[in-house]
């Protein structure tokens, strides 16, 4: 990982955190496609926590 990526996870989570609408169902990737944030409305319209997610590509938490 480098510094464009650690800086782009870290603005991110705190738009992710800052939000005031956590409800909505947001997925956020790094330029390569990875899940580096997974909100919890996400989880509960797709089916998959956090920890199955983050980490991995987008297109795994997407319906077929």
């Amino acid at each position: 990982m480098d510094v464009f990526d650690k800086m782009v996870g870290r603005l991110a989570r705190r738009r992710t955190d800052a939000d005031p609408t956590p409800s909505e169902p947001v997925a956020v990737t790094d330029r390569d496609g990875l899940v580096t944030s997974w909100r919890s409305a996400a989880q509960e319209l797709l089916g998959y926590t956090a920890a199955e997610i983050v980490g991995g590509p987008v297109t795994k938490g997407l319906p077929d």
